[in-house]
């Protein structure tokens, strides 16, 4: 209900409701307040929800406007907004509640957990299985995990590999699902560290799997981003086109993890952080690093020439360093579904 406080800058009208009797005709109403649905809805909601936030002595962040920072005295309050769901920065204990609701609500308490939150041994596709009369349940049950992983980062893959069957599950999905909550219900403690290690700066961490999609072909990178040894931001996607090779899918990757870094950098530093060296990213492609320290293109990388120059140039303003780690060391792989972040970090 949060769009009906906004208040119209212009004049706007609309028809009669249904079911509302006025006296006369050709009557229309004169709106008042904005609507769900009006084009406007959103920003004149961001207007009102900016101006009282104002009031209360927040300031709109430069990097990002819908983050609003508030600084009394050393305390820093961050308030961030979606759309219509505001996020208020602090400890909050109940995410264990809303797991144990999540799988009481599904009866799901009773099950043997599991080692991982996909089953390796199946092999899914889109026609797999018989199709769901009434989607609904997976869908929700979707959506419930994807929020988990706010503070779960080793449920990102599984979420990312059922949310491409949400226009059309089937049993064979459904299944899986339950499998992710299986692995949920042996893991209900897990959660986030937040190390309080003394060195204090920005690395990370991405890695690739080239061609993972059985049905499109298409890789899933992921990436991490520690800060002071504990995890600040990550994320697990499918590429939005075929990699023609491996140095591509994992430059791509690349490109993904330095933009982020480079906004991390400009938000923390307008939150009195400041970093003095450079954020190590650790890599386990040994030809991607040699493409972004050496400036040259062939056939083969020119038509990712943009996100080689984009990782170069970072790399030369001396935003990031790059370093080589084995792959059995690379802690951010999709296939490990970043599984072992919270035991290695």
């Amino acid at each position: 209900m949060y769009f009906l406080h906004g208040n119209l800058d212009e004049e706007v009208y609309m028809r009669i409701p249904q079911g509302m009797v006025v006296s006369g005709t050709n009557m229309i109403c004169k709106l008042k307040k904005s609507l769900y649905g009006l084009k406007q809805a959103s920003r004149q909601w961001y207007s009102k929800l900016s101006e009282s936030l104002i009031s209360l002595d927040y300031s709109v962040s430069k990097n990002d406007y819908s983050l609003f920072i508030k600084s009394i005295d050393g305390c820093i309050t961050v308030v961030a907004v979606y759309v219509d769901d505001i996020f208020l920065s602090g400890n909050d204990d109940k995410e264990i509640k809303f797991t144990l609701d999540l799988l009481s609500e599904l009866n799901c308490l009773d099950y043997t957990p599991v080692a991982s939150p996909l089953d390796v041994a199946v092999k899914f596709k889109d026609v797999s299985g018989e199709p769901l009369s009434d989607p609904t349940l997976y869908k929700q049950l979707v959506g419930k995990l994807n929020f988990l992983t706010n503070t779960r980062p080793y449920l990102a893959f599984a979420v990312q590999f059922h949310s491409q069957f949400m226009h059309a599950p089937s049993s064979i999905h459904l299944t899986a699902a339950y499998h992710v909550l299986r692995y949920v219900n042996g893991t209900l403690c897990q959660g986030l560290l937040m190390s309080n290690a003394s060195e204090f700066f920005l690395q990370a961490y991405c890695d690739s799997d080239w061609a993972t999609c059985p049905t499109s072909r298409r890789s899933v990178s992921s990436y991490l981003v520690l800060l002071g040894g504990s995890l600040l931001t990550w994320k697990s996607k499918k590429q939005h086109t075929v990699a023609l090779s491996s140095i591509e899918v994992e430059y791509r990757s690349m490109h993904r993890v330095v933009a982020e870094l480079a906004w991390l950098t400009r938000l923390l530093s307008e939150l009195s952080m400041t970093f003095i060296i450079r954020a190590p990213l650790h890599l386990d492609s040994q030809s991607a690093i040699y493409t972004a320290r050496n400036h040259a293109f062939h056939e083969r990388t020119k038509h990712i020439e943009l996100d080689c120059h984009f990782v170069h140039e970072k790399l030369h303003e001396g935003l990031i360093s790059l370093s080589f780690v084995p792959s059995s060391l690379q802690t951010c792989s999709p296939s490990l579904s970043l599984v072992y972040i919270i035991v290695l970090f």
